[in-house]
């Protein structure tokens, strides 16, 4: 099995008669805009962000059957980890031998401004080994209530 690329967009739409994908809105940078008092001096604050990992996989052996475990990691600029999510995606025997997967989200943890990071891990037996990591730039601004 191996990981080809991932990307963080809006939305992504398949087309299942001619096996597209369309990513809408990639995302490359992130600001929130923060205009109320009660989440100033928390060190994590979630804001609603609707975004999607979209992952392309191939496989060399389309022979056997093939179950593959793999998670994302968000990681924030202080390098502690503020999100995860664990997946399975499985290959039946003479089956396709490419594979997209898609992680939704409907919200973003902000900890500080800064360079967060989007890692893929696969695992091999009993260990996730790193097969991508991707950034994304995350600000947060204030805005004056008036």
């Amino acid at each position: 099995m191996k990981h080809l690329w991932s990307i963080i967009c809006g939305r992504a739409i398949i087309n299942n008669e001619t096996k597209t994908i369309s990513l809408i809105d990639v995302l490359e940078e992130l600001t929130f805009y923060n205009m109320t008092e009660s989440s100033e001096g928390k060190t994590k604050v979630a804001f609603p962000c609707d975004f999607e990992v979209v992952s392309y996989w191939v496989r060399d052996d389309a022979n056997r059957e093939k179950y593959v475990d793999f998670s994302l990691e968000i990681i924030d600029p202080n390098n502690e980890k503020i999100g995860e999510s664990n997946n399975k995606m499985s290959f039946p025997q003479d089956s396709q031998k490419r594979m997209r997967t898609i992680i939704k989200s409907r919200a973003f943890v902000f900890t500080v401004d800064g360079i967060y990071l989007f890692k893929i891990k696969m695992n091999e037996g009993s260990t996730y080994r790193t097969v991508a990591e991707f950034p994304i730039d995350v600000r947060l601004r204030k805005t004056e209530v008036k």
